[in-house]
């Protein structure tokens, strides 16, 4: 009996060679930075954002052939708020590229100073069209003028 040839397992692609992060990672492009946030619309999925700017810092580096910087800053209190910025801005005059996640303005009271931090900011929309007023209310709250455009995800 012959072996089944036909069987073939394929390991999922990384983010950084799928066409739609490249796309993403080309359409930050346009704007000048050194540091973006990754802004939530609404609720997401704990760890999401996180997982944006993971992605788009992996394409990112694949593209430049250099390291781009990922925080977590999705859970910054208030009181380490001060520190926060301040290393962000050492990162920025050091000339690194950093990506942000953050957490939504609902949950996180640093989310729109840390918004401000940044030279620019993505806002990123769950596909659920019910998050409609969630996107308006975070540009609302942050300043359309922060962001470079936004970005559909299936949450």
């Amino acid at each position: 009996m012959a072996a089944d040839a036909s069987l073939v397992v394929r390991e999922p692609l990384p983010s950084w060679k799928k066409p739609d992060w490249q796309k993403l990672w080309l359409g930050t492009q346009r704007f000048e930075w050194n540091s973006l946030a990754i802004v939530p619309a609404g609720d997401m999925p704990p760890g999401f954002t996180l997982e944006i700017a993971v992605s788009l810092a992996q394409t990112g580096a694949m593209h430049l052939g250099v390291p781009i910087r990922v925080a977590d800053a999705t859970n910054v209190p208030l009181a380490q708020l001060k520190q926060f910025v301040r290393e962000l801005e050492v990162v920025r005059t050091a000339g690194d590229r950093i990506v942000l996640a953050l957490g939504t303005v609902s949950s996180s009271a640093t989310t729109v100073t840390l918004a401000h931090s940044v030279d620019k900011a993505l806002l990123c929309v769950p596909l659920e069209v019910s998050r409609v007023r969630d996107a308006k209310r975070t540009l609302g709250e942050i300043g359309a003028k922060h962001f470079i455009g936004s970005a559909v995800f299936h949450v």
